[in-house]
């Protein structure tokens, strides 16, 4: 599957390269998620598991509330379906410019780890939207 792009007409000034998600939850959930995909693989990592999808396709986080929580914060996990995805993940060309845009359109947002940015869910319809460097 080939990565997942924004369309030509998008207002952003870069493309997004790939929609990794990130779930509350652990184990069994994840081992849930990578029956969906031929090449699942599951991994622990600090917090939770990994679902490696595919080397085109999404990287699936299933993350315990306190690691996410970690991550984002109390309030952004808290504001995010009980349910389902609480994050969005969106690599980026270049998360600058990116973090410039959301600004400039009054969106507050967030620093996160490893040089990505994030947005809460009050300004992103009930989820957390984290840009990762590409």
């Amino acid at each position: 599957m080939a990565p997942a792009r924004w369309p030509a007409s998008s207002p952003w000034p870069t493309t997004p390269r790939r929609w990794p998600g990130a779930l509350p939850g652990c184990s069994p959930l994840a081992r849930r998620f990578a029956r969906l995909f031929a090449a699942g693989q599951v991994s622990a990592i600090p917090g939770g598991h990994a679902v490696e999808t595919g080397a085109d396709s999404a990287r699936i986080l299933c993350l315990t509330p306190a690691a996410a929580a970690a991550r984002y914060d109390d309030r952004a996990v808290a504001d995010t379906p009980p349910r389902g995805y609480a994050a969005l993940q969106i690599a980026v060309a270049d998360i600058d410019v990116t973090r410039q845009v959301l600004e400039q359109a009054g969106v507050a947002v967030q620093r996160g780890p490893a040089g990505s940015v994030w947005v809460g869910p009050a300004e992103a319809c009930g989820t957390v939207l984290e840009f990762l460097p590409a």
